[in-house]
């Protein structure tokens, strides 16, 4: 454990819940220590996925330097209080993130990935349809030899739109985008209906790098932060509120 604290709407956080690269089992039953009992907890990585967080927050580290103050950021989940043992409602642990960034259907942090609770896409998602997308042709993610099942109905259209943003399946988005173009068209209608929207957004943390990441009928983009996407960036990812930001304590 980390012994560091940390600053939430004025509260000390006693420390950070889980530990990068941990060795605890996959599913192993809720902590009970102090830490827990208190709650206001925040790390990017904890012991297991059905310990799912109440919200993801913006971590800020900032440091004095001989050039002035310089702040980190960084991503990371708070408890409010102790969590139960539960399996995800579909597949993975959902959340709320900060109003900010609403339109982000997920944040993806190797090795976990965290749904938006509230995002249009994972609402319409059953664990029925995910199920029945795994156990399909379709479970190596070409759409191709399970297409009429997907295009016919709207919980495995967009069981399938997430199973390629929660698995960075890039190349895969941009072969059908490129080889098959109306058959991807018409899973995003299916998936969204009579008002589809125009991209879907995610941020995705990898070893390829930290990026915003859109995707449409047309094809899959990663944007990094620089200076040519800073007005995407502000749209869509940019710094959240009080309510939604830790500090680190040094």
């Amino acid at each position: 454990m980390h012994t560091s604290s940390y600053r939430w709407l004025n509260r000390t956080i006693p420390r950070y819940c889980g530990v990068s690269g941990s060795t605890q089992p996959a599913d192993s039953l809720p902590l009970r220590d102090d830490g827990f009992a208190r709650g206001y907890q925040t790390h990017a990585t904890w012991h297991s996925s059905r310990l799912a967080p109440d919200r993801v927050v913006s971590v800020v580290d900032g440091m004095m330097t001989p050039f002035g103050r310089h702040e980190t950021k960084s991503i990371g989940v708070l408890w409010e209080q102790a969590p139960t043992s539960q399996d995800p409602r579909v597949a993975y642990p959902e959340a709320r993130l900060p109003p900010e960034w609403s339109a982000l259907c997920l944040i993806s942090h190797s090795p976990h990935i965290i749904w938006n609770r509230e995002h249009r896409l994972v609402r319409i998602v059953s664990r029925q349809a995910w199920k029945a997308l795994m156990e399909s042709p379709c479970k190596g993610g070409d759409p191709r030899p399970f297409a009429s099942e997907l295009t016919s109905d709207s919980e495995l259209a967009a069981a399938w739109l997430l199973f390629c943003l929660s698995g960075g399946q890039r190349c895969l988005w941009n072969g059908v985008a490129e080889h098959s173009a109306e058959l991807l068209q018409v899973i995003w209608c299916r998936a969204f209906g009579a008002e589809p929207p125009e991209k879907v957004w995610a941020y995705i943390q990898d070893m390829h790098g930290h990026r915003l990441v859109s995707v449409a009928p047309q094809g899959w983009s990663d944007l990094e932060q620089n200076r040519e996407s800073a007005a995407v960036y502000s749209e869509h990812f940019p710094v959240p509120g009080d309510e939604w930001r830790v500090d680190v304590i040094h």
